[in-house]
């Protein structure tokens, strides 16, 4: 079954460029990410803690090195991790590629530089959708990033979304 990409109710064409990876690393870190955007509120508050371990504590040089090692080794992960994920897409054959998507009644045709294909709706986990994009995923754990500034026609957002409840 091929979808009719002669008659889509939306389409999206964007660049998976630089600007596209931090929106969509954006939106993910604060609306798909189960821990990841935890982690500098904790860094932080471990290295608040080493402060008053040293300042209030019976044994402060044990505690606060504890609370502040612990405090870097967070942060140092949150930052590597992120600078890994940038480098990772920077390095990709398909960086500064075009991506072209439309949005069918059966299907969801998908174009990128090195690749093209469909997802049935049917296989489609349930959209998630953040104030700047969507994210559709083909099973759990991998998923596309489609700003919804690239969406067109706009008011096609939420049917996208409501095809996949």
């Amino acid at each position: 079954m091929s979808p009719n990409v002669e008659r889509p109710f939306a389409t999206a064409s964007f660049t998976l460029n630089e600007v596209y990876y931090r929106e969509s690393y954006s939106q993910w870190l604060h609306h798909v990410s189960r821990y990841r955007h935890f982690m500098a509120p904790l860094g932080w508050t471990c290295v608040v803690m080493a402060i008053m371990a040293a300042i209030m504590g019976p044994r402060p040089e044990i505690i606060a090195t504890t609370f502040l090692f612990c405090g870097a080794v967070v942060h140092c992960d949150n930052y590597v991790a992120r600078k890994r994920w940038f480098s990772d897409r920077r390095k990709s054959k398909t960086f500064n590629g075009a991506a072209h998507i439309a949005f069918c009644d059966d299907a969801i045709w998908l174009r990128f530089p090195f690749s093209e294909g469909t997802w049935v709706w049917e296989g489609v986990e349930p959209i998630r959708q953040t104030r700047l994009g969507l994210f559709i995923s083909p099973q759990k754990g991998a998923a596309l990033y489609v700003p919804i500034s690239k969406i067109e026609p706009r008011a096609a957002v939420s049917m996208i979304v409501t095809k996949c409840r």
